[in-house]
């Protein structure tokens, strides 16, 4: 009898623990480096208002020590919005950013901080233009990424 009741009272605690911890279960936050020099990139964190990121040394013209820059999560109404800006559908875009029209296949989540997106991809993605080794990878470009675009592979620790 003590073993049931015992067990039912574990359980009991877990599931209380459970609902009180909230996982980043998309995986946005994180420290972001090169994986083959090392270099910290940026860190994306989540505050009580919103994702952020902080960067340390991708692109210090536009980021400030001690300033934060807004993580743009895509709904479908952003992406629409997105699109008609820059005067092709959204999927359109993604093809630019990612180099192939099978980036939805290969694409796990994307955000957007300014002109750079960050995208986490599976793991050996090879597009018509780039090959992903890593699963992570930022793109940095022209407004509407159809030209200007720089890709570079990075891993999360």
């Amino acid at each position: 009898m003590r073993p049931i009741i015992l067990f039912f009272t574990m359980m009991l605690f877990v599931c209380s623990q459970q609902s009180q911890v909230k996982p980043d279960d998309v995986g946005y936050t994180g420290t972001y480096f090169d994986p083959i020099t090392g270099e910290i990139l940026f860190k994306i964190f989540k505050d009580s208002t919103d994702y952020k990121l902080k960067d340390i040394s991708f692109n210090p013209r536009v980021y400030r020590e001690g300033n934060f820059e807004k993580v743009q999560i895509f709904d479908k109404d952003q992406e629409d919005r997105w699109g008609k800006f820059c005067g092709e559908g959204f999927s359109k875009i993604m093809e630019n950013v990612l180099g192939g029209s099978d980036w939805k296949e290969n694409t796990i989540w994307y955000i957007v901080v300014e002109e750079i997106f960050i995208i986490k991809v599976r793991k050996g993605y090879q597009s018509d233009e780039h090959v992903y080794n890593t699963n992570y990878v930022v793109v940095e470009g022209s407004e509407c990424f159809n030209n200007l675009r720089v890709r570079r592979n990075i891993e999360k620790m």
